[in-house]
């Protein structure tokens, strides 16, 4: 655990998490005012809790600071810190310590289930249940399910089917991971 991490000296720092996970002890996160911080990488970073059972805030922008997140996954929604062509991700088997990951925008586009639309923040979602659930907690959020998430291609180059005419709906999802997977087994 490590205390606050400051830039308050005109600097621009990389932080290359590189495998490496990051946690702050309570009443610790980053500050930045007059300096500037990217975080690149994978690995993990997370805040201590706070009373209130969430986690305390990654940062405190203030003056010239910045913050540009190009990767990691953290604890809590990010979405006001990541940098331009990345996106929020939270991917359908997200670990609870960290179930927020900054991907590159096309990387997350691709991947989404369901984009939940909260002001002016976005964040893309492996999960369309997971995204209905986030959006159903912020009052005047949208849920949009992306077309290629819908309309899946199957093996002929057809729209997959979501169920087999009798309502069976997890049966064709259950056959649709199976083909993901490379498990074309009945």
């Amino acid at each position: 655990d490590q205390p606050t991490l400051s830039i308050s000296d005109g600097r621009e720092l990389t932080l290359d998490l590189a495998g490496f996970n990051l946690f702050f002890a309570k009443d610790g996160s980053l500050s930045l005012q007059d300096g500037a911080l990217t975080v690149t990488g994978q690995g993990d970073v997370a805040t201590a809790e706070g009373a209130d059972g969430k986690p305390e805030p990654l940062a405190t922008v203030s003056g010239t600071g910045s913050l540009a997140l190009k990767g990691g996954s953290y604890n809590q929604d990010v979405a006001p810190y990541v940098a331009d062509s990345y996106a929020e991700f939270v991917p359908a088997d997200a670990h609870a310590t960290a179930p927020f990951s900054v991907v590159p925008a096309s990387t997350a586009k691709h991947n989404a289930q369901a984009v939940v639309h909260d002001g002016g923040k976005t964040v893309y979602y492996g999960d369309a249940g997971a995204a209905r659930t986030a959006a159903a907690a912020a009052p005047g959020a949208t849920v949009e399910e992306p077309e290629h998430a819908i309309g899946q291609r199957g093996r002929r180059g057809q729209p997959e089917r979501r169920t087999d005419g009798n309502g069976k709906r997890r049966a064709a999802e259950r056959r649709r991971q199976r083909e993901c997977r490379g498990q074309d087994r009945w």
